[in-house]
């Protein structure tokens, strides 16, 4: 007979059920109200068996039970869920970890099946526990708890294929969920992020920024969005604290924007100019003669590329505020979800458009457009990314397309994220626009060179044309000089004597 166990219920009636169930058969039992408790009790406890509910608060029972089979101090602990959830919608629970599932029913039906439990336990008989559903005949099908699952499944869909890392997290900052993003970027399993404090992710020296801010944001629990970015690994992001106001959880959320992409290329931006104003630099040094002409010319260069950056940083600002527009489409490319960046940029409430058809409301048409990435993602079965130009939607835009599959690995429909790139398109015309001025402004410099003919005594200049012209003439034919007439000392004597002149 096992003489431990662990009971983890959200419900206190079910809790109390379960666990006077249990201590009459003489076991010590230990309770948790969620899978977050849970995992604190087992740091000190290890039970032979641990009932758990399977839809709970902060972390889940399928959560729970990966985390609790993958540590070896647990290698003989039983697990089994205690959901009628569970055996309605005919969850796999082996393939997180569980040995049995028992339904949630009569008091009397339920002690019955603890029993069977306990008694195949006892025995050694696991391996005849293994996969058993209990409790399956009390079973009343409900039509609004297969609702909330496939919500609930959409939702965990939407998060994993989601460009942007997602923490969810407590009042204590124990992290009670995460995507993929998540794990691959800190190269963590689930079972070893769930549960743990949400600083021991940022402790090298390069994330003292993000332990600043969470500092801040338990003080304040105010929305804080951070621009100033942090390296994690081989990439750069930036992030946003929210407390989930309104939520019985009483919860938090992080998450993280990758913007090593964006950053390279503002440095290609940056350096393309620096080589620019390389290339103006060499040419101007062999301009000697209308120096001061070249030098006027380069501080309004200067002084363009000024606005210019001034311009990409606005630019680069908005665009970190402006949020992708993401939408999940059926195989009839029909809107499943669609976010309120797109709704809004649509002038329609997200409601309004579940249902219509994408071609319709995107492209104007009645039937699917000739290019669409939805339909070339499912054909080839992988993520489409082009940057797709239609007069209809107003502006380009740069879409990524990923297939959306159930569980059984058949194809429901697709992921759809747009992003616009008006302002890198703005961008690069502008700096052709700038090559293009520097080009015919150094294009217009002239040059005086060579030998010039010259009166010894009257000092006119013969032209090309054999004709006789004034200094002054032929210089201002020749150049952008101008003149200005005076009478030197020397000259003003011999013109005028008997007259005193100073110099000026």
């Amino acid at each position: 007979m096992p003489t431990t166990a662990l009971v983890v219920d959200n419900n206190p009636v079910i809790l109390k059920l379960l666990t006077h169930t249990l201590q009459q058969r003489g076991i010590q039992v230990r309770t948790a109200g969620d899978g977050l408790f849970a995992l604190e009790v087992l740091d000190s406890f290890t039970p032979d068996i641990i009932f758990t509910d399977l839809i709970m608060p902060f972390i889940g029972g399928e959560k729970l039970c990966r985390i609790v089979s993958s540590k070896e101090q647990f290698a003989k602990t039983v697990l089994v869920v205690v959901s009628a959830i569970a055996l309605e919608e005919q969850i796999n629970f082996r393939a997180f970890g569980a040995h049995a599932c028992l339904a949630k029913g009569p008091a009397k039906q339920m002690a019955a099946n603890i029993d069977l439990v306990l008694s195949l336990v006892t025995s050694g008989r696991v391996d005849l526990l293994t996969g058993m559903k209990l409790g399956a005949e009390n079973l009343v099908h409900r039509a609004m708890t297969k609702e909330l699952l496939a919500a609930k499944h959409h939702l965990q869909l939407l998060l994993e294929n989601t460009d942007n890392g997602y923490i969810e997290f407590i009042d204590n900052e124990k992290i009670v969920a995460c995507n993929s993003f998540i794990t691959r970027l800190f190269r963590r399993d689930e079972t070893v992020v769930l549960g743990h404090n949400l600083r021991e992710l940022f402790t090298d020296t390069c994330c003292a920024h993000v332990l600043e801010c969470l500092d801040q944001f338990q003080v304040s629990r105010t929305l804080i969005e951070s621009t100033r970015s942090v390296r994690i690994g081989d990439r750069d992001l930036v992030f946003r604290l929210t407390p989930l106001t309104g939520s019985p959880t009483q919860s938090s959320t992080m998450v993280l924007r990758d913007i090593t992409e964006e950053k390279q290329a503002r440095k290609q931006l940056k350096d393309h100019l620096e080589h620019l104003e390389t290339l103006v630099a060499e040419r101007t040094r062999n301009y000697e003669i209308v120096n001061r002409q070249l030098s006027e010319q380069v501080a309004e260069r200067e002084r363009m590329h000024e606005k210019l950056e001034l311009v990409a940083r606005q630019w680069t600002n908005t665009f970190d505020t402006i949020s992708d527009f993401v939408s999940v489409h059926d195989k009839d490319q029909q809107f499943v979800r669609v976010n309120r960046a797109l709704a809004n940029f649509l002038g329609k409430d997200p409601a309004d458009l579940i249902g219509k058809y994408c071609y319709k409301v995107m492209h104007g048409l009645e039937q699917p457009w000739p290019e669409c990435p939805h339909l070339k993602a499912l054909q080839e079965n992988r993520t489409i990314t082009f940057e797709v130009n239609d007069h209809h939607i107003g502006v380009p835009l740069l879409v990524t397309c990923s297939p959306l599959k159930a569980e059984d690995g058949s194809l429901l429909g697709s992921v759809h994220v747009a992003r616009d790139i008006s302002e890198q398109k703005k961008a690069t015309n502008e700096r052709e626009k700038l090559i293009k001025a520097l080009e015919e402004n150094l294009a217009k410099v002239k040059l005086l060179s060579g030998f010039l003919p010259i009166c010894a005594a009257c000092k006119k200049i013969r032209d090309d044309k054999g004709y006789w012209q004034q200094v002054e003439e032929y210089i201002r034919n020749h150049s952008e000089a101008e003149f200005s007439h005076s009478i030197c000392p020397t000259c003003a004597n011999k013109l005028y004597p008997g007259y005193t002149f100073e110099d000026d």
